[in-house]
């Protein structure tokens, strides 16, 4: 993998109205981590999904149930796998416009994959989402762990094989999950594999508080949001990661 054609395609998923806060935190945010190029996902918006667009490519599952801001956030995520596509970019960087990177986020990127030879179709997860490699599976000196799912959408790496093998597949099929639960069905009929990065290098803003969630509602923000969210953080990473059943059998052991 070369690391730097990871930057040189990055792309924001974002709404045009509603949400100026957002992109003033992204046109900001970005370049303070050293990635001053990016480019904003603006099609695909709620006003965009005409019923001829929904008939076309949403089946009536559980993406109905969560509502045209799930629809119309799968399907920009969908339009940046058109755009890899056509243009045939190897690899994109992906981030929703809440995302919220570490410091040193591109020197830590660059050296946690250095050593990433994959070309099969692979979606890499670097963000938190309260969800963590088990320490049973960790290893020195080891960032890429191969998983069963995947964890929300708020930052991923993906390649163009896996782009141009879930176009195939919704080809074929309509749309029936949301983008992140899709990934998981993907990774699951073999399409792609899904690995995770640990320590993950992103959050989500909207899940600590810092902005209100416009998938799952108002979540506290401000202070006391944030204060939640450090708790619940901790909570997760050092007990539910690695005393739930669920989430150590997620893992594929590697013995190499």
């Amino acid at each position: 993998m070369q690391i730097d054609e990871i930057f040189e395609h990055v792309y924001v998923i974002h709404v045009r109205k509603g949400y100026e806060e957002r992109k003033k935190h992204i046109d900001k945010h970005l370049p303070q981590r050293d990635i001053p190029h990016f480019n904003y996902i603006l099609d695909g918006d709620i006003s965009d999904l005409t019923d001829d667009i929904i008939e076309k490519h949403f089946a009536k599952g559980d993406i109905f149930k969560e509502g045209k801001a799930a629809m119309s956030c799968t399907y920009k995520h969908i339009l940046v796998y058109r755009e890899m596509v056509q243009k045939e970019i190897p690899y994109a960087l992906v981030f929703e416009d809440d995302v919220i990177l570490k410091k040193n986020f591109r020197k830590k990127l660059t050296r946690y994959l250095k050593d990433f030879t994959e070309t099969a179709p692979f979606l890499i997860n670097i963000e938190e989402a309260f969800e963590y490699v088990p320490l049973y599976f960790r290893k020195r000196d080891k960032y890429l762990y191969k998983a069963k799912k995947t964890k929300r959408t708020g930052a991923y790496i993906v390649n163009l094989e896996a782009a141009k093998k879930m176009l195939e597949f919704l080809e074929l099929n309509k749309y029936d999950y949301p983008i992140d639960h899709m990934h998981t069905k993907m990774s699951q009929h073999g399409f792609i594999d899904i690995y995770w990065l640990q320590p993950p290098l992103a959050l989500q803003g909207s899940k600590n508080g810092m902005f209100d969630s416009f998938l799952s509602g108002n979540r506290r923000t401000g202070v006391a949001g944030q204060i939640a969210w450090f708790f619940k953080q901790r909570y997760h990473e050092y007990v539910t990661t690695n005393l739930s059943k669920k989430r150590i059998e997620n893992f594929i052991m590697d013995r190499s």
